[in-house]
């Protein structure tokens, strides 16, 4: 990784996996949770669960990590289809705004690797997967904040499927997330060589 890598993420179940990963250190507690490598190049925030608590830890990691405009930013977490299978990793190309109906799209700087979906992020989780959107809480306001600290190309919003028609929200476990999270990061890892390290990179299909 050779430019400086800030990572949102929700829920700390999410985050655990991600945290020894990239062997993160803990850095404060509040506002939101802070974590860094000891070489201050991987950066993550623990934002929780919501639009706006996405756009505040993401304006929170910007200062903290003092970013400049060649930071890259990625948002992981969990989301909802309707037919994706559970453990599936997927990348947006639109973020929708399920409260304003504002729609951004995302800029690739490479041939997309992995199958692109629009995310709808919602107020509360759905149980009906409507559209073919796949659903979160948290990327309208992760992307709104990102935008003002890094171009959009180096902004991208990365979901590993957790629940849909056949394995509903109610089925979900904290451990089930950081397994989940865990056997999608070497793609994700992988994914942020080729896109941001200019590295070739062959045969790297979708998961599920």
């Amino acid at each position: 990784m050779t430019r400086p890598l800030n990572l949102v993420v929700a829920l700390p179940s999410e985050a655990r996996p991600i945290i020894d990963y990239f062997r993160l250190m803990h850095r404060a507690f509040d506002p939101f949770g802070l974590y860094a490598d000891v070489d201050e190049k991987v950066w993550l925030t623990l934002s929780g669960v919501g639009k706006t608590e996405s756009e505040a830890a993401t304006g929170y990691l910007a200062d903290m990590s003092n970013s400049a405009g060649d930071a890259v930013w990625l948002n992981i977490g969990i989301a909802g289809h309707n037919d994706l299978s559970v453990g599936t990793c997927v990348m947006a190309h639109t973020v929708v705004d399920a409260i304003t109906g504002l729609e951004k799209d995302l800029l690739f700087p490479i041939q997309r690797p992995i199958k692109t979906v629009t995310v709808k992020t919602m107020k509360k989780a759905v149980e009906d997967y409507p559209d073919g959107y796949v659903y979160d809480m948290e990327a309208a306001g992760f992307i709104s904040s990102a935008l003002n600290h890094s171009p959009a190309e180096q902004i991208q919003i990365i979901k590993v499927i957790s629940d849909n028609r056949l394995n509903p929200t109610s089925a979900i476990s904290r451990n089930f997330v950081s397994r989940i999270i865990a056997e999608a990061l070497p793609q994700i890892d992988h994914l942020i060589q080729v896109f941001f390290c200019n590295r070739e990179e062959k045969n790297l299909a979708p998961s599920g």
